[in-house]
């Protein structure tokens, strides 16, 4: 029998062969212990278990067995150095970046910033939760994305809806919320950068080689294990500085050979996780294994992609006539974005569902495209409802027609990666609210992106 936690509690006479899996890297944390008012290390299975010679613990390196046997002498002979599946996952689907990306809904070199956390007080969900909130108002969303995941206790004590209430503003301005039990190794394969704590998914990601920033780190990790060294070496989020700077930081002074120490002291048998624990199954009932090799299996495909954004703050600045940079933010964590100097305006897509938002928008656009006969139309008509916006634009097989409120209309033509008329319509808007004239053809640039617009009059 195997079994995914060391909580297990048998009849005595039962001879049944069991192995007991680790849910996470070793025994580095100290929990509370649900029968009684103590701690104990969580993994560590009760001695009275071991003592009936039938159960067997799974480690995936030598150095844990012995930091178990100095925190439990019963283990003594009962532990199999076996590998890793979720590190195997990892390392074995790297390949596949891109693809999971694409999944996801990236877009080109987008950065995607990965949150991940544990349970408890200490957790980074526990510590920081508006960190998720934070990340998503600094950060450009046309160059940065955001997901988390959360530890299946968090789920499992708070429920959803709890998860979800905590997390609503992050949500609503872009965040994924990825599920525990399927996508979490696909995302992190994806990401860019991690920021977590001391749960199991901090090391992961050190091993795999991801950039890794600390938001939080409880002083309930056990001592001389790898996790503590982790929270010795590791950088460290400071809540009072520039929050994309630090990321930035991260992914650029990241040292990839140091994923390999990380890897070594964890993991004595990478990439046999289910050929070491098929031998043991098929050893432990006195069988004979197939003789067919086993699969090797790369990590599933996340269930969601990243949720789309409809209504974006965006700041704009003209750089010498021609050219136009923008930023954009998720309207819902933008109310307390510092000030600055470009100017801004909201700009709303008609497939955002807050309808109170169309009132401060200066741009609204229809970012599907659809049959040319009605786009007239329904410019004409956007501008009539909506007396405070400025601008209309429609998505249009080559970029987009935009009607301004003094009667122009104007046609604008972008290569593929810029064919988004929330972006071409703000790159407009800019240059009319910045009392330029508008030039018949200019660069835009937004986040990774960049390119030639041009202007049909």
């Amino acid at each position: 029998m195997l079994a995914a936690s060391e909580k297990i509690d048998f009849e005595p006479a039962s001879r049944v062969p069991i192995l007991v899996l680790p849910h996470g890297v070793g025994f580095h944390k100290h929990v509370p212990d649900v029968d009684s008012s103590e701690t104990r290390v969580s993994g560590v299975v009760a001695p009275e278990v071991l003592r009936q010679d039938n159960t067997r613990i799974l480690i995936t390196h030598p150095d844990q067995e012995r930091h178990l046997t100095s925190l439990l002498p019963e283990a003594v002979g009962r532990t199999v150095l076996g590998g890793d599946t979720s590190f195997d996952l990892l390392t074995g689907s790297a390949w596949l970046r891109d693809h999971y990306r694409d999944r996801l809904g990236l877009a080109g070199r987008q950065r995607l910033v990965l949150l991940t956390s544990t349970w408890g007080g200490q957790s980074l969900l526990g510590a920081r939760p508006d960190l998720a909130e934070r990340l998503l108002r600094e950060l450009p969303a046309d160059e940065y994305r955001v997901a988390a995941v959360a530890h299946p206790n968090v789920w499992t004590w708070h429920g959803a809806w709890e998860v979800r209430r905590i997390l609503d503003t992050a949500l609503k301005s872009g965040l994924l919320l990825v599920d525990p039990t399927q996508g979490w190794h696909a995302a992190m394969i994806a990401s860019d950068v991690v920021l977590g704590d001391h749960g199991s998914l901090s090391l992961y990601a050190a091993a795999s080689g991801r950039p890794l920033i600390l938001a939080a780190f409880g002083d309930e990790v056990v001592d001389g294990t790898p996790m503590a060294e982790l929270g010795r070496t590791a950088r460290r989020l400071d809540p009072d500085v520039d929050l994309r700077g630090q990321v930035d930081a991260a992914i650029a002074e990241h040292e990839t050979e140091k994923a390999e120490l990380v890897a070594d002291a964890l993991f004595a048998l990478p990439g046999r996780a289910l050929e070491v624990l098929r031998a043991w199954c098929y050893d432990a009932l006195g069988l004979s294994e197939p003789d067919y090799r086993q699969p090797s299996l790369r990590c599933p495909d996340p269930r969601e992609t990243l949720p789309r954004v409809h209504a974006f703050e965006i700041t704009g600045i003209v750089h010498d006539g021609a050219t136009v940079e923008l930023n954009r933010f998720p309207v819902q964590a933008s109310s307390h974005r510092p000030h600055s100097a470009a100017l801004r305006h909201v700009g709303i897509d008609v497939r955002e569902r807050n309808l109170r938002r169309f009132a401060d928008a200066a741009t609204i656009v229809r970012g599907e495209v659809h049959a040319d006969d009605r786009i007239d139309d329904w410019l004409t008509s956007t501008l009539e409802r909506f007396p405070g916006c400025r601008m209309a634009g429609h998505a249009t097989t080559g970029g987009c027609d935009i009607m301004i409120r003094d009667g122009r209309r104007l046609s604008l033509h972008a290569p593929e990666t810029l064919r988004d008329a929330g972006l071409l319509t703000s790159a407009l808007y800019t240059f009319v609210a910045a009392g330029t004239v508008i030039p018949d053809e200019f660069e835009l640039r937004a986040g990774t992106r960049s390119g030639t617009v041009t202007v049909s009059r």
